[in-house]
Formats: structure tokens, sequence, C-alpha cells
């Protein structure tokens, strides 16, 4: 396990800060902590993944104490992560306590002997670490790690589990070679699709490397494909557009929120149909706007309410479809921030509409009482 010694010591060093490598002032003491934190979290993650991608290892008694220890570790960085992003707007605690819950029926799960549960759900823990990393420019903070992704279980991750567990590690170049190796190579072009690997590759490129030219090279070389189905072409298509006109968007500062709210409504003006993917390049750089917007703590009330409304619109069209939604966090968070404005209005609306359809099948609807109560509480807020 020396490979492992050694990666430790290496995500270690986020404790200190990068600012110097990248260029970018000081870090401030949140940032420190934030990094300090997640440190932690990542040492003890680089050493119990490796084990969870092979089911004997895993449950292998020799390796028991060890596990059960990183683990726990584990658990406990989740939580004092809760605790540290309650000072933070925007969607942050909502996926610390998404991992947090998570961490902690992991480390349950194991304890009591139940190695297959566990081992399942540490695996899709990263797609909480996934999400936040997706939201803002690249720092340039986090070190390299080509020894942990030499290993060799790691190394034979299917390219789909290696982007998400790079990004997840913010090794974004490496995630991004990944992904566009999978485009060219991929024998099934609609399996892509599916499994949204172009959204999250177009994310990355806009909203953290902020580099439209190399997604709308990938995009051209992607449209030459014979085999591509007939809407992949058309979407294909919408979104070189879509690049070529917002090109250097994301460079300008100021306005973001009118800026987002022209480019939502003018995709959705484009799109033939509401979950219509045409317009997916528009809400990545629209959600990118408004994410950055929300790092001011100046702005008011109302601003607060539409710019999570407008997140919510989005990351029904761009966000992941497994494990871990965002949308509903987004509308709450708009209704909470202004409960008698506008957008909370409409994001009640679509909330509740949301919950719904979530929670209705062929046995009729069925709203769990936590979620029901939440939603009473805030229709009062919104309609009292």
């Amino acid at each position: 396990m020396k490979l492992f010694s050694n990666v430790k010591r290496i995500i270690l060093a986020l404790s200190v800060g990068f600012s110097v490598q990248s260029g970018a002032a000081e870090p401030t003491k949140d940032e420190i902590e934030t990094r300090k934190i997640m440190a932690g979290l990542f040492s003890s993650l680089t050493t119990v993944l490796p084990l969870s991608l092979n089911s004997d290892d895993f449950s292998d008694p020799k390796n028991r104490e060890k596990i059960l220890s990183e683990l726990g570790k584990m658990r406990d960085s989740a939580n004092a992560f809760v605790s540290h992003t309650k000072r933070f707007d925007g969607s942050y605690g909502y996926i610390a306590k998404s991992m947090a819950g998570d961490l902690k029926d992991i480390f349950g799960w194991y304890k009591k002997g139940s190695t297959s549960e566990s081992r399942y759900l540490l695996q899709q823990v990263t797609d909480n670490c996934v999400s936040c990393h997706m939201k803002l420019p690249d720092p340039g903070h986090a070190p390299r790690m080509e020894a942990f992704f030499k290993d060799i279980s790691i190394a034979k991750l299917s390219a789909p589990d290696k982007t998400r567990l790079q990004v997840a590690l913010r090794q974004f170049d490496d995630a991004l070679s990944t992904w566009e190796d999978m485009f060219k190579t991929w024998p099934n072009p609609s399996e892509l699709f599916a499994m949204d690997t172009l959204p999250e590759y177009l994310k990355v490129l806009i909203r953290v490397k902020g580099d439209t030219k190399r997604a709308q090279k990938t995009l051209e070389e992607l449209s030459k494909r014979t085999d591509l189905p007939k809407y992949m072409n058309r979407e294909v298509a919408a979104w070189k557009t879509s690049l070529a006109n917002l090109s250097g968007v994301m460079s300008v500062v100021g306005a973001e929120l009118p800026r987002a709210e022209k480019i939502i409504k003018n995709a959705r003006n484009q799109m033939d149909f509401p979950m219509d993917r045409a317009g997916l390049i528009d809400f990545i750089v629209a959600s990118g706007l408004l994410n950055r917007y929300l790092l001011d703590k100046k702005i008011k009330a109302d601003d607060k309410s539409a710019s999570y409304y407008l997140l919510g619109i989005t990351e029904t069209l761009i966000g992941r479809s497994t494990w871990l939604s965002q949308t509903d966090y987004y509308f709450e968070a708009a209704i909470r921030a202004a409960p008698k404005s506008k957008s909370a209005k409409k994001a009640f609306d679509a909330l509740e509409q949301q919950i719904i359809m979530q929670n209705t099948g062929s046995s009729g609807m069925n709203i769990p009482d936590d979620i029901q109560e939440n939603l009473e509480e805030l229709r009062k807020l919104v309609h009292r």
C-alpha cells in the first residue's frame, strides 16, 4: 500500500492551499478550511475505493479494520463539511448533506457486515463531489495524481467510471482526455447520450475550463461519425450553433442574472418541447453565470430567489438523471430566499408538480410524510 501512502501525502497538501501555483490571491480562511476537510475525505477515499473495486478485497476480514477506520473518517469529514457549508450560499450545503447521509449509510452497512450494499454505495458517492466540482471555474490548486490512476484496479475502470473519479478528484484535464477518447472509439454512439457523457463533458469545458473552442472542435469531430443517429446529429448541430453564439459569454463579468435570464428565454423559444436538449449549451452557460452570481453576498433577496429559480429550470435539462438531483433544492431555495417574490411563487408551482410526478405511479400518489410536511411549510411561506 505504499502507493496510496504517497497519494495521501499529495492530497493532504491541499490543506495548505495551492494559490501560488495558479497565481491566484491568497486563499481565505473558509477556503483553507474547505481544502483541509476535503483533503481528509479524499485521503481516506484513495484507500478504500481501490479495495471496493473488488468484492473479495472489500469483504476480506484482513482488510476490515482498515476499511472501517477509513469509512469512519470519511463519515466524520462529511459531517464537518455539512457544518462548514452552512455559511455558503448555493447548493453546496445540500450536496454536503447528501454526501454525509451516504457515508453514514456506507459506514453502517459495512460495520454490520453488509459489504455488498456498502460497496455499491461507496462507488456512487463520488457523484456528490462531481456535482460540486462542475459548478465554477477551476481554481487550479489540485495536485496531479498520475500514480493513483496508474494503480491496476483504478486503470481497469470503464471510461465513464474513470471520468467520474477524475472529476471528483479535480483531475479535469485527464477527464476531458478520457471523454474525448470515448467519443472517438465508443462502438455505440447512442450509449454516449444515454450515459450523459456529453453533457458532463460540456459542463466541465464550459463552466470549469471556459473553453468553448475545444467543445466546438469535439462536436465537429463527433458529427463526422457516420453511425451517429439522426436525433444525435440534430442535437450536436444545435449545440455547435449555441457555442458559436455564446462564445466569450462566460468571460464577461457583471449583469449575470439578466444575461442568464435572456439566454434561458431565447433557448426555450428555440426548443420544440420542454425537454428538448437542443437548449443544453444555453442552459449550461446560463447555470454557470448564475452559480458565479450567487457568490456575491450582497445580492438582493428577490434576485437571489430569481437565480435559484432559474437554476432549477436549467437543472431539469442538464442535471444528472442518476443519484443526485438538485432541481428540488433549487426550487426550495428560491422560495426560502424571498417567499413573497414572483420567482418564489413560480418555484413553488414547479416544485409541487415535480414532487407529485416523482411520487406517483401505478398504485397512485404516495408522497412520503416528511416531503409532504416540507411542501406544506413552503406553501404557507408563499401563500400566507
